[in-house]
């Protein structure tokens, strides 16, 4: 059972769902760093990936494509399968983060 949300089974869903919600909750502090926003997303959607191997599993289970990195460079040198999970997580979390920041960027500029 995930510790986290108090759940049998972990989906890529339930991730994302926290990952936006931290995102939304960090608003004011991701656009109020003017230097380095993409510092404050990174931090927000590392601390997003699961840590549990059941919940990796989890996710893996329902997904394959989670097996699969795009970025070989992030892989280390001899990496298990839970490290390949992880950065893949890390990978799709990494993109809808910008998405999003994206998105609420022209909102915040056209207001």
């Amino acid at each position: 059972m995930s510790v986290k949300y108090g759940i049998d089974r972990m989906t890529f869903d339930i991730v994302k769902d926290g990952l936006l919600e931290a995102l939304e909750e960090s608003k004011d502090e991701i656009f109020n760093n003017q230097r380095f926003p993409e510092d404050v997303l990174h931090e927000i959607v590392d601390s997003n990936v699961p840590i549990y191997h059941s919940d990796l599993a989890d996710i893996l289970s329902e997904d394959t494509r989670f097996a699969f990195v795009e970025d070989d460079g992030l892989l280390p040198e001899h990496p298990d399968v839970f490290q390949i999970i992880s950065i893949s997580i890390y990978e799709k979390l990494s993109d809808i983060a910008y998405q999003w920041f994206e998105d609420n960027r022209l909102e915040i500029e056209d207001a």
